[in-house]
């Protein structure tokens, strides 16, 4: 028999409520990582660029490049490591709530 009351809410709907936020911040802070992890690589083009030319200054230039490259770099692996914490964190809280 088919059900015509349309105020129940089917099996699992609302299951992630209570860590939703938490996933929301673990996805923005992965997105930054990702951002950040890309940056050297255009600082590899930039490299090459600069040690190809001439300019006199081509030395501090190019360590300049390397160093906001390795920055970046750095601070996006950080991010990348944040982000695991945080979804195992997530995820050992949700386990929590699911046996509760």
């Amino acid at each position: 028999m088919i059900s015509t009351n349309h105020t129940e809410r089917p099996p699992g709907k609302g299951l992630l409520t209570p860590v939703r936020g938490w996933i929301t911040l673990a996805v923005i802070l992965q997105i930054g990582s990702s951002a950040l992890v890309l940056a050297p690589l255009i600082g590899l083009t930039e490299l090459a660029r600069v040690l190809i030319s001439v300019d006199a200054k081509r030395a501090d230039m190019a360590w300049q490049i390397i160093k906001v490259s390795a920055l970046c770099l750095g601070a996006g692996l950080g991010l990348r490591g944040l982000a695991d914490l945080v979804t195992h964190l997530v995820d050992n809280a949700f386990s929590l709530e699911l046996v509760q």
